[in-house]
């Protein structure tokens, strides 16, 4: 069995190896079954968390099963097992620092685990995210193109898609016979056969992609979050760097990679938005909310024709699937 180290001597690079929390002791470290008498400790050398079997505690006269506790390295270089109340029980004043140290140490482990897998990931992540800028570009120049050629509808579009509402209506209006008719109906079901309402909503399309119609700036989303990541990426590229520091510079690339994840969706809202089946029904709705036929879709086209004008048509840009691998592996 090999020497356990003091873990509150370890460098990082020892740090980064060693094992701070076990999960069967037993197997792990040569363990006493009792505290001896008079027994200093040296320090906490691992935790552990022991399922499904409980492990009997080495305090004398408790020997109480525990789910989780410390391996304790006395001053004689042997071992034991304790709980945390026990611990501080038996070792006093000790326990509270040097189980505070673990801790600490423990916290610094996953931080550095976490900055040794973000910097051997980022060069080759970030070479494959700047090519999100073409996608940003490419979904913003779409959102324009639509937006210029037919204004009004782009405008009730974006509306609707700030309320939430996705359900594209129209009023229509009833003729006599069919309000009499529901009048009736509900006298026979037992109503009082109140007055009828000669208008009635009607549902044409239901939107899709409606936050391709909102007004953030995809390529801005893409440049943040670049920034956000080179950023942190030299931030952790510093040597001896605190808890803290680490921690500022991890929670920053993780904001740069909500920025990306945000950007992903917005591109999926633009497939969908842009897709044909979603024209179809936008120009359906359109048409019949204005009571025209002034604009047309087919063939990845959309066409206006007004009166005393030559047609306008604008061929819609269908959005690629955007591959989000390395997105992925940054959010991992």
């Amino acid at each position: 069995m090999p020497e356990a180290l003091y873990p509150n001597r370890l460098t990082d690079a020892e740090l980064l190896g060693a094992r701070l929390h076990v999960a069967d002791p037993r197997a792990a470290f040569d363990l006493l079954p009792h505290v001896p008498d008079a027994a200093r400790m040296a320090g906490i050398v691992a935790s552990y968390e022991h399922r499904p079997d409980k492990l009997r505690c080495a305090r004398p006269g408790c020997g109480t099963p525990h789910y989780k506790g410390f391996v304790v390295q006395l001053d004689t270089g042997e071992h034991i097992i304790i709980g945390h109340v026990c611990g501080k029980a038996v070792f006093e004043t000790d326990w509270d620092k040097l189980e505070e140290e673990h801790r600490h140490l423990r916290e610094r482990q996953r931080l550095l685990e976490r900055k040794q897998t973000f910097l051997k990931t980022h060069a080759e992540v970030i070479r494959t995210l700047r090519s999100w800028r073409f996608m940003a570009s490419a979904v913003q120049d779409a959102r324009r193109a639509l937006a210029d050629f037919v204004p009004e509808l782009f405008a009730a579009l974006r509306e609707r898609a700030t309320r939430g509402s996705t359900a594209l209506t129209i009023t229509v209006k009833l003729d006599r016979q069919t309000v009499e008719a529901m009048r009736e109906a509900q006298a026979a079901a037992g109503g009082r056969g109140a007055r009828q309402s000669n208008e009635r909503e009607e549902t044409v399309h239901l939107l899709r992609g409606a936050d391709f119609f909102g007004a953030t700036s995809l390529r801005d989303l893409v440049e943040r979050a670049l920034s956000g990541l080179d950023d942190a990426a030299a931030r952790l590229g510093t040597a001896d760097l605190s808890n803290h520091a680490m921690q500022r510079a991890l929670r920053q690339a993780v904001s740069a990679a909500g920025d990306l994840r945000h950007v992903a969706r917005l591109h999926a809202a633009a497939r969908e938005a842009l897709s044909n089946e979603n024209l179809a029904g936008l120009v359906e709705w359109w048409n019949r909310s204005q009571n025209e036929n002034a604009l047309s879709f087919r063939h990845d086209a959309l066409t206006v024709t007004r009166r005393y004008e030559k047609p306008h048509e604008l061929r819609v840009p269908q959005m690629p699937p955007l591959d989000d691998s390395a997105l992925i592996r940054l959010e991992s």
